[in-house]
């Protein structure tokens, strides 16, 4: 343990921790030309499941990313005119498809959360209105199938039962007999139910609500529901930089020039010694000269994020804990106020970004490469772990020519 801990890299009391899980779901009456939209709405979700995507083949992975989740989606495609369902899953989470569970007449996707010593089992499904009997047959068998491999289900979509009025049906015997709770009790299409999100363990769930949906995008709302799971995770670390709009270069070149270099690297026969000298001497002068700061480095923040914006989200953040310690309606409104406004500047800060990106590469192409290559290296943000997207690709996509 005392080889650990003066190791600097393990901490010595590394956990249990738990960090929150959030799974988005909109029945978005087909996606094309939707994905800047989802994006602002459901950028700070974990996991984005989107029925009646209404895509095929002819549409690939890389017309429909989105910044910070993964390319690799799992899709289950009907065609373009109905139909089908696609997931997202963030970068920061590793994420397995289980095709063993799903069936293949049943527009569903069956996935898995890698968590280590915990096991997470996701389904994203749609049900068109006439599918019946069998259908309900094959789902009740595949949810018991995974309730076989963990207790830990959760089950989002589109049922397409009112689960406010239709009390009889045969979701609600399925509901009951695997002992599963809908965590969604408001409305979620012209006053009914249709889009429940079902939890084996409710033990998990943290929070669930309804998001409006602008109407020309769809006229289903959203659903997000918040999980806690046992894991340790660091999203952010802090760095040193040196502030060099701030430094004295008169005066550190003139204590350069004026050292006796010769004397310190002759004090040792040792090229290694030699070396952390001189390291350790020209750091020290470095230092005198121009001042060091420690920075947070968040690397899950979108360029255009700025500190109003995270202000905000601190503040939607402290409201949302509010409303899940009292529930009341007067918490509730404030919270649900407070999500508007930050997604409304999350969507304007990023259509202001991409609209200057074209006059900033154009104004310091030539006249300042340090700058270009910073804002290049903003733009490869967008660029996704497991492909490497062309940048003129995706600067076309958000409207830049």
């Amino acid at each position: 343990m005392l080889l650990l801990v003066l190791d600097n890299d393990v901490h010595p009391n590394p956990g249990p921790h738990e960090f929150e899980l959030s799974i988005f779901h909109l029945n978005a009456r087909s996606v094309r030309n939707k994905i800047s939209y989802i994006e602002d709405i459901a950028s700070e979700s974990s996991i984005i499941c989107i029925t009646e995507k209404q895509l095929d083949n002819n549409v690939s992975n890389f017309d429909i990313v989105i910044d910070g989740f993964s390319s690799d989606t799992f899709r289950k495609d009907r065609s373009c005119f109905g139909g089908g369902v696609l997931v997202y899953a963030s970068q920061d989470i590793c994420v397995k498809r289980r095709q063993d569970l799903e069936f293949g007449s049943g527009e569903l996707i069956w996935f898995e959360v890698l968590i280590p010593n915990f096991k997470l089992l996701i389904c994203a499904v749609y049900r068109p209105p006439g599918n019946g009997t069998n259908f309900w047959n094959n789902f009740d068998y595949s949810i018991e199938q995974a309730l076989n491999v963990t207790s830990n289900v959760v089950i989002t979509g589109d049922l397409n039962v009112d689960l406010l009025t239709e009390c009889n049906h045969r979701l609600n015997e399925i509901i009951q007999l695997y002992n599963m709770t809908n965590v969604i009790k408001e409305p979620t299409r012209f006053g009914a139910l249709l889009d429940p999100i079902l939890i084996s363990n409710v033990n998990i769930s943290i929070d669930a609500e309804v998001i409006q949906v602008d109407r020309a995008i769809s006229d289903h709302d959203s659903t997000l529901v918040h999980l806690k799971i046992p894991f340790l995770n660091k999203k952010s670390y802090t760095r040193n930089v040196w502030l060099y709009k701030h430094a004295d270069f008169i005066s550190l070149n003139e204590e350069i020039d004026n050292y006796d270099w010769e004397v310190l690297l002759n004090s040792t026969t040792d090229v290694d010694d030699m070396s952390e000298r001189f390291t350790h001497k020209y750091l020290e002068m470095i230092q005198k000269h121009i001042p060091p700061k420690a920075i947070l480095v968040r690397p899950n923040d979108k360029p255009w994020f700025n500190s109003e914006i995270r202000r905000e989200i601190r503040i939607r953040n402290r409201l949302h804990s509010v409303h899940r310690k009292t529930k009341t309606n007067h918490a509730l409104i404030k919270y649900k106020f407070q999500r508007n406004k930050v997604n409304n500047m999350i969507k304007y800060a990023r259509e202001q970004f991409f609209l200057s990106a074209n006059e900033l590469v154009d104004s310091i192409s030539k006249t300042d490469s340090k700058a270009y290559w910073s804002l290049i290296k903003k733009l490869l943000k967008r660029t996704n772990s497991s492909y490497n997207i062309p940048p003129l690709f995706e600067l076309k996509r958000n409207g830049i020519q």
